[in-house]
């Protein structure tokens, strides 16, 4: 069973490539050192991506979410930062701040997204704007930063 997950694992991992979901910073050094891995999202994959990054992987796990989620289900090194993926001056300032502290990003995964479950038409303004920011434009603006 461990295997079959690693190769979803695997499997995810490419599809986040494919998209530009998924960034790593090019270095010789990646995952022999300190790696510092910034997740966005802690439900679904990418709570299980972080089980396993904490669990498996000698990484520094730095999990943004608007939801505190992880107070009772990680270990280890994992650190969990408040976040609301709307906010960019919020983004901003909370990247800095993890700049200043960890020193450099190695591996962003943009993971957070929300769905309404409604239909086109049944979404409010506000619905469709919200999901706009979190889905897509959170991830341009922390790609933008990473880069």
């Amino acid at each position: 069973l461990e295997e079959v997950i690693w190769q979803a694992i695997i499997l995810i991992i490419m599809l986040w490539m494919l998209s530009g979901s998924f960034t790593v910073r090019k270095d010789p050094k990646l995952f022999k050192e300190r790696t510092n891995i910034v997740l966005t999202g802690d439900l679904g994959i990418g709570y299980e991506l972080a089980k396993i990054l904490v669990s498996k992987a000698k990484v520094n796990l730095i999990i943004l979410d608007v939801v505190d989620c992880s107070k009772d289900r990680y270990i280890g090194t994992a650190k969990f930062i408040k976040c609301n993926l709307e906010n960019f001056d919020e983004i901003q300032t909370i990247w800095n701040q993890i700049i200043k502290d960890e020193g450099r990003i190695d591996i962003l995964i943009n993971n957070a997204a929300i769905a309404r479950g409604k239909t086109f038409k049944e979404l409010s303004f506000e619905e469709y704007l919200q999901t706009i920011h979190i889905n897509y434009l959170s991830y341009v603006k922390l790609t933008h930063l990473f880069l």
